[in-house]
């Protein structure tokens, strides 16, 4: 049998939109990223989707995993603390992955014409990903 291995990859997030307290809200979250090294990844959180593109965030960030502390008790058997977590350190990144919800669209067959797009409604963009339209312009 052929040794088989997986790669993992932390990413720092940053989701924008009007769903995104409701989707932090939620008790689980299920996230799917389609293309995350391309130059325009696809996320699907919760059945919403989002696209967008990586960027230099300000600064650095930091990524901590949550370690469980041993809880330390007295010669008579009493806890003397409440547990408490420590963080460790597991990596840092100079990007973000800067996400806005996306609406995709059906491909039009061929030899139909689509309408222009109104603002609020949603462009697909080169990798058939749709964006929102900005409603200033």
């Amino acid at each position: 049998m052929a040794d088989e291995w997986e790669d993992e990859s932390l990413v720092v997030i940053e989701l924008t939109g009007a769903k995104d307290l409701q989707l932090l809200k939620a008790d689980t979250i299920e996230a799917q990223i389609l293309g995350p090294d391309t130059e325009r990844p696809v996320m699907m959180v919760n059945g919403s989707t989002y696209a967008g593109r990586y960027e230099d965030s300000l600064g650095s960030c930091l990524i901590f995993q949550e370690k469980d502390v041993p809880v330390s008790s007295t010669k008579s058997g009493f806890i003397s603390q409440k547990p408490s977590t420590n963080l460790e350190l597991v990596c840092h990144s100079d990007k973000k992955l800067v996400l806005q919800p996306a609406f995709l669209l059906e491909k039009a067959s061929a030899g139909t014409e689509t309408s222009g797009i109104k603002a609020g409604e949603s462009s697909v963009d080169e990798d058939g990903a749709g964006v929102p339209v900005d409603s200033e312009k």
